[in-house]
């Protein structure tokens, strides 16, 4: 797959996922806030709970599930990218958080999956 063309897969995804979030409850406040340290694909509030969230896609055909596809490493970089944001906004310790996962299985018609509170540090 092209660098084009999986760059559109993966904008088409978070776009079905905020969409399934939003009609989950989840009101989309900001897509793609990056960092030097790293991407948060959207970030959500449900209540007075800010929801950070990972989207992640693979085709149906794929030997793993995409929840499989979060490093260590990356989740570092996720943890860091959401203590920036909340130090930008001025919110640091100032409201809940927590980090969910989508995600967007390629199959017809695309599956989605939301593993909600996936990751505490």
């Amino acid at each position: 797959m092209s660098p084009t063309e999986r760059r559109r897969r993966g904008t088409s995804a978070e776009d079905l996922a905020a969409r399934y979030l939003e009609r989950q409850g989840i009101r989309i406040l900001e897509r793609n806030f990056n960092t030097r340290l790293g991407e948060i694909d959207l970030i959500g509030r449900e209540g007075d709970v800010l929801v950070f969230v990972e989207v992640r896609s693979l085709s149906a055909s794929a030997e793993f599930h995409p929840f499989q596809t979060l490093t260590r490493r990356k989740l570092e970089h996720l943890r860091r990218a959401m203590e920036l944001y909340l130090y930008r906004r001025g919110l640091s310790g100032k409201v809940p958080v927590r980090l969910d996962v989508v995600a967007v299985i390629w199959s017809h018609p695309p599956r989605i999956e939301h593993l909600r509170d996936a990751y505490r540090w």
